[in-house]
């Protein structure tokens, strides 16, 4: 019998917890970004956990909340990074860090899955990610959505971690540790959704400048046609 070193245990324990939480037995997973322009067919989970990219959620549910960080001010080992992580969220333990070109994932596994029709449960999650993105001064446009596409831990270079998270202690401790800091979750979940309609309401007024040019065009069009028809009959 092989005797295995506890990094190779905690990688096997790992696979094993990363394929019950994905909940699906065909996933979704690709081996570079341009793959991700065009449709991907899922594959069997155990051989899509042996691919560079995965798909974390479906349309009902998740069990993961990630943040991407794509600016680290100075350079860090993926270990040393860890424990800063560690450090600003007051001894929560992320599930991994990965390192990716710009800088790095950042994942944590709940116990239970996020229900995306259950209002309560979605909206502490997103709160959450609001205020990790905040405190690790992380991306926002890679780090608050609850489902896409991120890096595989397992093939990466990572820091892995096996204990899960509760959705309503994580949100209690992360409320507390933004405080410390002056951070107001409401107040970043509210500049958000201002964002988000202030950018709906940019892509509503370009939607209709463009249909009034098409619209000019079509008259156009029509006046001409209007001429070369009544020129049929002089």
């Amino acid at each position: 019998m092989i005797a295995l070193t506890t990094q190779q245990q905690i990688i096997i324990e790992f696979h094993q917890l990363l394929e019950n939480k994905l909940f699906l037995s065909n996933l979704q997973s690709c081996n570079s970004k341009d793959e991700l322009n065009y449709y991907i067919k899922p594959k069997e989970t155990l051989i899509a956990l042996h691919d560079k990219f995965l798909r974390y959620g479906t349309k009902k549910a998740t069990s993961f909340l990630i943040i991407d960080i794509d600016k680290v001010e100075e350079f860090k080992t993926i270990e040393e990074y860890y424990q800063e992580v560690k450090y600003k969220l007051g001894g929560t333990e992320p599930n991994w860090i990965c390192k990716t070109d710009k800088g790095f994932h950042i994942g944590f596994i709940l116990d239970k899955p996020i229900y995306l029709n259950n209002d309560i449960q979605t909206k502490k999650a997103k709160e959450i990610k609001t205020t990790l993105t905040e405190i690790l001064n992380a991306d926002p446009n890679g780090s608050h959505r609850l489902i896409g596409w991120w890096r595989n831990p397992l093939q990466h270079q990572s820091v892995l971690n096996l204990e899960l998270h509760n959705l309503d202690n994580m949100y209690e401790k992360l409320k507390i540790e933004a405080q410390k800091m002056g951070i107001s979750v409401s107040e970043l979940v509210r500049e958000k959704l201002q964002m988000t309609e202030e950018k709906s309401m940019q892509n509503m007024q370009k939607i209709a400048t463009e249909m009034r040019k098409i619209e000019a065009i079509l008259e156009q069009k029509l006046d001409k046609k209007s001429e070369e028809f009544g020129a049929n009959f002089e």
